[in-house]
């Protein structure tokens, strides 16, 4: 068998090859480029086609042809990169702009490959090591040469073969750089030759060539590159095999990963397999072919018993603080997931290209040896965010990121926010591996600003912020993060105020110490749309305002938000959340320091600000304030999403004066929509507290 590569095209190969087994044809040799790579190194391991075809449906071909690891995997400064910016562009020196040299690097897909040929010797040799003779062809990218694979690391050889250009990061095999072997032989008929085959049957998905008034895309340039070749191929093709067998793919592409394209390609491959059963049967007959029995030990069993672990590659951390934060617990019994889940903790923690692996046999002990091949790398980043809302209009985010763990400094981050409330943040942090991570943060702020109290304008402002933070801070069970520290906060302002309400400031300054402990907890699968999990906040701390009141406030603040799915597929969710700050103050402190309520989520103006919806602007609590949330999610069409709302807020000086607390209840109506530039939200509320709707818009990831 010779399978030609072709993308997502290729899965009509599988199609193809359950008629042969069906009609008890053997396969002795099988050579593939590109996803024909996969599928007959798969074949070649064992599985069976029916198999394939499960393997194939159960995938999350998404996350699979991405590099993503769950969220909480990653680090905070990570998850902060990944929800603030569009774009990321690499930093390398000499060079302050560059592009990256690939899109995605492999992660997950090579993972895949090695869970799924676990049980192949880690340097095979494809000819005698596989239940079926096995090649697979790549390019060296340095040269335009061909290569032809025929032992060494199945899964890193299936991977090269598959390394589309710029999509994929080449493959690095005795020293040569490796992609796509379509890029010079995506029918290799010619390698089955050379390794003996007598009779070649061919599954060729190359298509008509593309006119060039149709080449709208990457995709379509990708798809032409996998259909290039010289016509004289087409009689070479023909002399060679003794069947060519080109299923109808019709209206996919390289890129047609979905659910109902798997299907329909697979599908068509059967279709196109039994449009020639009666030359199958012919070649059964003639060359008096019999069905073949294979082996079934290389087929992956999904549980070892596992020794420990080695690891290699290029790297500087300490092995310790690898295995460490992969959390495995050796020796046991453990599955592939257990491995991959060890493996994306550290590869979301730290900076690695990429972590694959594979199981070894050991000697003298019973049991296997979990080796890691890691490639670690540096990450020196420029990052550049957008929105557009109705509290900042346009604003973009400019920020550079040095996170490179092996070094002590292990974060460095500068960021800058140009936009009608511009503002600056630095951030360093000294890591020690085992002990808790050391850091800095400088923040300034520039702000416009109305503040409203019982419906009414109580203020009309511009303000500048300043805080100086030093913390310690530790992580724990991936989603548990405390925080000790102490922040030094300036604010200047000039406040105006209405004698109405008769409040005077003795001065438009404040100077603010205020020590603090916090824990966060975040478990959500998603920043923006999560479909399930919980986040909670919780901080205490003391307020002392050296400039004009120089007495302490302590203050308790907390937030509890969750998402509940009721419905399958986790269409429909319940959102609650939950919110209160407590200023147990004997005597005056900053207005600035008091709680605010009111607007979105995505546009606080403190950090000690919590939205309401059915308000528009800032409204200014009193000292105990709580405030409850319940809304309903339903998620159509794709990344659509309506949400309903009902929130109620108490907030009073006095909790135990009934005539003192002031409720207020909110509704609003969401429409949001997920997209690669950010989320888009529209939100229309109304509130018993305000005699106006309020409206808020979002375009862009939040800052």
């Amino acid at each position: 068998m010779a399978l030609s590569g072709g993308g997502a095209k290729g899965f009509a190969e599988i199609g193809v090859l359950k008629v042969l087994e069906r009609e008890g044809i053997p396969v002795d040799i099988i050579v593939g480029t590109s996803f024909g790579s996969i599928v007959s190194g798969l074949y070649a391991t064992g599985y069976t086609a029916n198999e394939i075809d499960s393997l194939c449906h159960i995938q999350n071909w998404n996350i699979v042809l991405s590099d993503k690891v769950k969220r909480r995997y990653r680090s905070p400064n990570s998850q902060t990169i990944d929800q603030r910016f569009i774009l990321k562009f690499p930093i390398q020196r000499k060079r302050f702009f560059s592009l990256p040299q690939s899109v995605v690097n492999g992660q997950n897909v090579i993972n895949l490959f090695c869970s799924l040929t676990a049980n192949v010797p880690e340097d095979a040799d494809f000819s005698k090591d596989l239940k079926r003779e096995f090649a697979c062809v790549a390019t060296d990218f340095s040269t335009g040469d061909k290569v032809v694979l025929r032992k060494g690391s199945l899964p890193y050889s299936m991977y090269a073969s598959m390394a589309i250009p710029a999509a994929f990061e080449p493959a690095t095999i005795d020293g040569r750089m490796l992609v796509d072997g379509g890029v010079v032989d995506n029918f290799p008929i010619d390698v089955a030759k050379e390794m003996g085959a007598d009779v070649i049957i061919g599954v060729d998905l190359r298509d008509k060539i593309i006119e060039r008034k149709h080449i709208r895309d990457m995709i379509d340039v990708v798809g032409q590159l996998m259909t290039l070749y010289d016509p004289m191929d087409l009689n070479k093709d023909t002399a060679i095999c003794d069947l060519i067998i080109r299923p109808d793919l019709s209206g996919y592409t390289v890129a047609s990963f979905t659910s109902q394209a798997v299907d329909t390609l697979i599908r068509r491959g059967e279709e196109a397999g039994m449009r020639n059963i009666e030359k199958i049967r012919e070649l059964k007959e003639t060359y008096n072919l019999q069905p073949d029995s294979i082996g079934r030990n290389l087929v992956n069993t999904n549980k070892w018993r596992v020794e420990n672990i080695e690891i290699k590659g290029n790297y500087s951390l300490p092995d310790k603080t690898l295995i460490r934060r992969s959390a495995l617990k050796l020796p046991d019994s453990i599955t592939t997931a257990q491995i991959k889940r060890g493996i994306d903790k550290i590869y979301g923690q730290y900076n690695f290209k990429k972590i694959y692996f594979s199981l070894r046999d050991n000697d003298s002990i019973v049991g296997k040896t979990l080796v890691m091949n890691v490639d670690e790398g540096k990450s020196f980043t420029e990052n550049v965010g957008f929105k557009a809302n109705t509290i900042d209009a346009a604003a973009i985010m400019l920020n550079i990121n040095l996170q490179d763990y092996t070094r002590k400094l292990g974060l460095f981050s500068a960021t800058a926010e140009i936009s009608a409330n511009p503002g600056i943040n630095l951030t360093g942090e000294l890591h020690y591996h085992r002990l808790p991570v050391i850091g800095i943060r400088i923040d300034g702020k520039m702000r416009n600003y109305q503040i409203f109290h019982n419906k009414d304008k109580l203020s009309s402002s511009y303000l500048y912020f300043t805080q100086g933070n030093i913390f310690v801070t530790r992580r724990f069970f991936d989603i548990f993060d405390t925080e000790l520290g102490y922040r030094l906060k300036y604010y200047w302002s000039e406040l105006f105020t209405t004698d109405k309400y008769n409040y005077n400031l003795t001065s438009t300054k404040a100077l603010v110490g205020q020590p603090y402990v916090r824990l966060k907890v975040d478990n959500f699968d998603d920043f923006y749309f999560p479909r399930r999990g919980v986040r909670l906040y919780a901080e205490a701390s003391f307020i002392d305002d050296y400039i004009n009141y120089n007495d302490f406030t302590p203050v308790l603040q907390a937030g509890f938000k969750s998402v509940i799915p009721i419905l399958p597929r986790k269409r429909l969710a319940v959102l609650l959340d939950f919110y209160t700050r407590m200023l147990f103050s004997t005597q005056d402190y900053p207005i600035y320091e008091s709680t605010f309520f009111g607007g979105v989520e995505y546009a606080p103006y403190f950090d000690h600000h919590t939205q309401f919806y059915g308000l528009n602007a800032i409204y200014k609590g009193n000292d105990y304030t709580f405030m409850l949330m319940g809304g309903l999610r339903y998620r159509f069409y794709k990344r659509n999403y309506l949400t309903l709302r009902v929130n109620t807020l108490h907030t009073a000086n006095d909790l135990f004066d009934p005539t003192d607390i002031l409720q207020v209840l909110g509704y609003s109506l969401s429409y949001s929509m997920q997209t690669p530039l950010g989320p888009i939200d529209l939100t229309l509320g109304y509130s018993s507290h305000y005699d106006k709707p309020a409206f808020a818009a979002n375009f862009g990831y939040w800052f």
